[in-house]
């Protein structure tokens, strides 16, 4: 979270996402960002995902951001929210 100066108000985000990778075995992945063309502000995150030791490797979408958590939009606001619902709840945070 990006918090403001004057109100410690969140007003923007840092995205941290996974490697292409395959540092000790663990799948590489990339996150595809969906922006409205308008706002340019992001819609939808999506993480894919490939298993490199499938006989026919191929990405496939593992999640959607906003619809994983539970989230009404990528807003610093939703983010937030989820912040403190994550503190409630140690399974959410896992």
């Amino acid at each position: 979270m990006i918090k403001s100066w004057e109100n410690n108000s969140s007003i923007g985000l840092n995205f941290w996402t996974g490697s292409m990778s395959t540092y000790e075995k663990k799948y590489p992945s990339f996150r595809r960002f969906i922006v409205d063309e308008e706002t340019m502000l992001p819609i939808r995150v999506e993480t894919w995902r490939i298993d490199v030791y499938a006989e026919e490797p191929e990405f496939v979408m593992d999640h959607e951001l906003s619809q994983d958590y539970g989230m009404k939009d990528l807003s610093p606001a939703s983010f937030d929210e989820l912040a403190e619902r994550m503190q409630e709840s140690e399974s959410l945070s896992l």
